[in-house]
């Protein structure tokens, strides 16, 4: 009856095209749309009931192969450098580095989680908090990201374009430090290197 790479391929387009939706709203400082991320909680939640959230199709509107739990972490990675602090710019500049980054996150259940993780309660219609009071404590039925593998990556490559390149520091998503990407990076923007005022 379901063919596994057809409902992928859909849940990764219905992933990607509500993640769109949310950059939207991010760009012009909106509220994202009322069930815009219980939409995406729940597709999330019906491919990996099927086993096909790590299941990576080929999607010509991502122009790359891509799973439903990359689409989905990119989501949730993003809400959590709080895209509201970004100027429009600095945005897309930080959304094409956590779309970067995603792959390299983990989603599990709560409950399991090993070490430090971000909680998202999927039975709610919100993301998982950028600020402390706004996130949730985890419990059973809730899902966490584990943004420890992202941000080894992250350093691991900083310090490969460091040998080449002198940048300045700044703050990153989740609090990380970090330096400004440059376009010789393979996590990278298109916009090119840039100088930002360390605050």
């Amino acid at each position: 009856m379901l063919r596994g790479k057809q409902v992928a391929l859909a849940a990764v387009r219905a992933l990607t095209h509500g993640g769109a939706r949310l950059h939207k709203a991010y760009l012009l400082y909106r509220t994202p749309p009322q069930g815009a991320w219980q939409g995406m909680h729940d597709v999330f939640r019906f491919a990996a009931s099927l086993g096909l959230d790590a299941k990576a199709v080929e999607d010509v509107a991502s122009g790359a192969a891509i799973s439903a739990r990359t689409a989905y972490a990119h989501a949730l990675l993003l809400a959590l450098a709080n895209p509201y602090r970004y100027t429009q710019r600095e945005l897309l500049e930080v959304i094409a580095l956590t779309s970067t980054l995603a792959p390299y996150c983990e989603l599990g259940k709560a409950s399991e989680a090993r070490e430090a993780a971000h909680a998202v309660d999927v039975e709610r219609d919100h993301g998982p908090g950028y600020l402390p009071e706004e996130r949730i404590s985890a419990d059973d039925g809730v899902l966490s990201l584990r943004s420890r593998p992202c941000s080894n990556t992250w350093n691991r490559r900083s310090r490969a374009c460091r040998r080449e390149f002198a940048w300045p520091r700044s703050a990153c998503a989740g609090g990380l430090q970090c330096r400004s990407t440059s376009t010789s990076c393979s996590a990278s923007s298109t916009v090119g290197p840039r100088t930002v005022r360390e605050t």
